[in-house]
């Protein structure tokens, strides 16, 4: 699994890619925000904590959103190169280690 990372890494790396870190269980805000808990909640695990709806990401494009949104970007910017080798789950029965991807937020 570290020689996958590191690989991953490296190809990233030389594309101009951004590594970052999301949060793995995300609320249901979150999820309805971005467009994905009315397509995809059939497939997701969900939690409560403090009596409040949390699922396991079964895509980085919700975090995305977080660290999209963390601050103000110019067009210039733009296409934003970050990517994030995460575990993910994937319905009721798969399950993937690593997911890169580039993600596409969307503006509240």
């Amino acid at each position: 699994r570290n020689e996958l990372i590191n690989y991953w890494r490296d190809v990233h790396r030389r594309y101009g890619y951004q590594e970052i870190k999301t949060p793995i269980i995300l609320n249901r805000q979150l999820w309805e925000t971005s467009g994905h808990w009315d397509h995809y909640k059939e497939n997701m695990y969900f939690t409560k904590i403090d009596g409040e709806d949390y699922a396991i990401k079964p895509m980085n494009c919700p975090g995305g959103m977080l660290v999209y949104n963390s601050k103000q970007h110019s067009y210039r910017d733009l296409p934003l190169r970050l990517g994030e080798p995460v575990c993910l789950s994937y319905g009721k029965y798969r399950y993937q280690r690593t997911r890169p991807q580039e993600y596409h937020p969307e503006q509240p």
